[in-house]
C-alpha cells in the first residue's frame, strides 16, 4: 500500500523593493512610521500636522496605559497631545463600516474610562477621549481642516 502526500503550494512571497517610490499625481509618499512605530496613513497625517502647530508642546504616539506593553490590562492611546490649555487624548477610529450595538458601545466606553484612569495614574487629567474618524484624515489638507475644526 502506497501513501500519497498532498503538496500544499504556498504563494510566492514578494520582497519589498529597494527602488525609491515615485509619487503619482496628487499623491504623497509617507514613511508609514511615527516615532519609529508602524502607523497608518491617517495616523501619520494627524501626528505630522499636530506637531507643526505652534501651541503644541509634547506629543506622544501610541501611549501605553494601564500596564506594561503586552501585559494583562495594557491599553494604547493613539495620540496624546500637550497644548497650552492642558492635555488632549485622541483615538483615530475607522468608522467607514461601523454598526455598534449596545455591547460594542459599552465596551468602547469602558476602554475610554480605563484609558482616562491610566492617564490619571501618570498625573495627566483628561476629561474625555476624543474619537476621530479616519476618513476625515485621508489627505494632509483634510487633516489640517479637522485639526482647525476640533480647536487644537
Amino acid at each position: 500500500m502506497a501513501f500519497k502526500f498532498k503538496r500544499i503550494r504556498k504563494p510566492e512571497e514578494k520582497f519589498p523593493s529597494n527602488k525609491p517610490q515615485i509619487a503619482k499625481d496628487g499623491e504623497e509618499i509617507l514613511s508609514g512610521f511615527v516615532d519609529g512605530m508602524p502607523a497608518k496613513r491617517d495616523e501619520e497625517f494627524f501626528m505630522q500636522e499636530v506637531r507643526r502647530l505652534p501651541g503644541v508642546g509634547k506629543t506622544e504616539f501610541r501611549a501605553t496605559l494601564g500596564a506594561a506593553k503586552f501585559m494583562p490590562g495594557w491599553l494604547e492611546l493613539d495620540a496624546l497631545v500637550e497644548t497650552q490649555r492642558g492635555y488632549r487624548a485622541f483615538e483615530i477610529d475607522d468608522m467607514s463600516f461601523v454598526h455598534l450595538g449596545q455591547r460594542e458601545s459599552n465596551e468602547t466606553k469602558i476602554k475610554d474610562h480605563r484609558r482616562i484612569d491610566g492617564l490619571k495614574k501618570r498625573g495627566i487629567n483628561v476629561r474625555v477621549i476624543e474619537h476621530l474618524d479616519a476618513a476625515d484624515l485621508e489627505t494632509r489638507a483634510e487633516a489640517k481642516k479637522l485639526i482647525r475644526k476640533i480647536g487644537l
